[in-house]
């Protein structure tokens, strides 16, 4: 499923290592904290940063829709934010949904 979603807001899935006692995932390096952990900590927090967050989320969702690829559960602490403001999503639940055309 990581191999079907490449859009910059989600963390990239570069291999699948399996050992008879552990699976290693590769992906990319990505030092954020949780957007719920960041929302705790401000007390204000300004319109500006929630619109850019916002946007941020609303594309990747955009983005997997066009896939026909749904997102099962979307809150704080799957979002990853840096402290640049940039948004990544670190969760690996998603369904791939299939159109049924009628004959």
């Amino acid at each position: 499923m990581m191999r079907l979603i490449n859009h910059k807001k989600v963390l990239k899935f570069f291999e699948r290592i399996e050992t008879p006692y552990y699976i290693y995932l590769i992906m990319e390096y990505f030092n954020p904290i949780k957007l719920n952990d960041y929302l705790k900590t401000k007390v204000i927090f300004k319109e500006n940063e929630s619109l850019n967050i916002f946007k941020q989320l609303i594309s990747l969702l955009l983005y997997s829709n066009e896939k026909n690829i749904g997102h099962l559960s979307i809150y704080p602490a799957e979002i990853l934010i840096h402290n640049t403001h940039n948004i990544k999503i670190n969760n690996f639940k998603y369904r791939v949904f299939f159109q049924v055309r009628a004959n």
